[in-house]
């Protein structure tokens, strides 16, 4: 793929999670655009449920949008499709090809994230398979995952001095949180509520930003 090492010093700060549903096309595209002009530099791709078609589509031109601001586009779930329309990277979970797959596939080129959910276990067993970075959750309640278990921040402390990747903070970070994640010492947070359920995302985006450089 077209990336270099250089991308993966990017893997730091707010990761957007776009909205799960493209209910109005060209007002889904805005509040991306809105985001990464708040300041944004990482977004992930999510659609469920998506078909590699929809995800390629959608995929493109949310591609155009990154490129725009310099920012760097995660696929999540289908690395087929982030190969195919030049995406940065891929985002794995539980039901997805294994990272150590992907990455004999694809090498060292294309960023992959997996996701360790509340395991430590995992998240180690992801860095020995060549995993870039792990989404660790969730460390507040989640309005995007309202049945995903809760994960005490003392856990992901543990895990952030083990690893020798980023560790992103999912689920329920919010500007009132956002400094409570950042102590733990992770690497960065991944918000989509606390972003595109915002009155104004390009404001929201602002605050996370702003919060995560203090």
């Amino acid at each position: 793929m077209r990336q270099t090492t250089d991308s993966k010093g990017l893997l730091n700060g707010v990761m957007a999670i776009t909205p799960p549903v493209v209910a109005d096309r060209a007002a889904w595209l805005g509040m991306i655009e809105e985001v990464l002009h708040g300041g944004v530099r990482l977004l992930q791709l999510r659609l469920k449920p998506a078909t590699p078609l929809q995800m390629m589509i959608h995929g493109r031109r949310v591609l155009e949008l990154a490129r725009k601001y310099n920012a760097l586009l995660i696929i999540n779930d289908f690395p087929d499709v982030a190969v195919e329309i030049g995406a940065h990277g891929v985002h794995l979970g539980r039901d997805d090809p294994r990272v150590e797959d992907v990455r004999r596939r694809y090498g060292r080129h294309l960023i992959i994230g997996g996701s360790a959910y509340c395991d430590p276990n995992l998240a180690l067993s992801l860095q020995r398979q060549g995993a870039d970075y792990v989404g660790f959750s969730t460390p507040f309640a989640s309005r995007t995952k309202p049945g995903a278990p809760d994960c005490p921040l003392s856990r992901a402390r543990e895990l952030v001095r083990v690893l020798d990747i980023p560790v992103f903070l999912v689920g329920g970070i919010t500007p009132g949180n956002a400094a409570t994640a950042h102590r733990t010492g992770v690497s960065g947070i991944a918000v989509s509520w606390g972003l595109f359920g915002a009155a104004e995302p390009e404001n929201a985006a602002s605050v996370f930003v702003s919060h995560w450089r203090k």
